[in-house]
């Protein structure tokens, strides 16, 4: 998707060996995933969301090194987006990390208990983070 002059796009489903859906909650196996950032691959992405916690261990010392952390690393690999972002942990306050191939990643917990939150300024390309309504970091895109 474009939005305001941005390329959106995003892979939804947690990552799991079965393709099923749980509880409402679609899941999609490692080589599903993978060929849906194939099809990303080249398409100059500005912002890619996606739900599971790509595996950076450097980030979160806590994650676990599971088929589907290292899945959503790959995709990240794969895609090259600027900007990623996603959900699934709820490791509190915000964290950031650069890629060595320039795409950035800005993990966020807007959870009631953290209350972080990103607000991308297209005219300028620069980022916020907030914490309820305190702006804590400031980054370019």
């Amino acid at each position: 998707y474009e939005f305001g002059g941005l390329k959106i796009a995003g892979i939804s489903g947690i990552i799991a060996r079965k393709r099923k859906v749980r509880k409402g909650v679609p899941r999609k196996t490692p080589d599903e995933y993978l060929s849906i950032a194939g099809g990303l691959k080249g398409k100059e992405v500005d912002v890619l969301l996606i739900h599971e916690t790509p595996y950076l261990l450097n980030l979160f010392p806590f994650i676990r090194d599971s088929f589907s952390s290292r899945t959503a690393l790959e995709a990240v690999e794969i895609v090259k987006p600027r900007l990623v972002f996603n959900g699934h942990a709820h490791a509190g306050g915000y964290r950031i990390y650069e890629f060595s191939f320039g795409t950035k990643y800005i993990y966020i917990d807007s959870s009631q208990a953290n209350k972080h939150y990103v607000i991308l300024y297209t005219d300028s390309m620069k980022l916020k983070i907030w914490r309820g309504r305190e702006a804590i970091e400031q980054q370019t895109l």
